[in-house]
């Protein structure tokens, strides 16, 4: 008699160390990484675990989000001028990542 086996299907994004001493900048990164593979699997394990990790690195980017930007990254992200077309939408960084905290913890 065999015994069925279950596949551990483990995602790279789940091993990458995050704390509360990661650059708010990374975070975001990793928050926005762990969406886009969200969107693309299919088996309920593995979203259910990259949920978790989005809840709990949503949940350490949240008290970073008035950080000042890095030294290292100001010219990276600095224009000389401003664009003509703005984006429109333009929510309250707070709101939002509680939103999509509460959002990723319930799944």
């Amino acid at each position: 008699m065999s015994m069925a086996t279950i596949p551990t299907q483990t995602h790279a994004l789940l091993s990458i160390p995050v704390d509360s001493t990661t650059d708010f900048t990374v975070l975001a990164g990793h928050c926005e990484n762990l969406a886009d593979a969200l969107l693309h699997r299919d088996e309920p394990a593995s979203r259910q675990a990259l949920c978790r990790r989005l809840a709990y690195c949503l949940g350490q980017l949240r008290p970073t989000l008035d950080d000042a930007i890095p030294p290292h990254l100001i010219e990276s992200l600095t224009v000389d001028e401003l664009p003509t077309n703005l984006p429109r939408f333009e929510p309250d960084a707070d709101l939002l990542c509680g939103y999509t905290h509460v959002s990723a913890s319930l799944i």
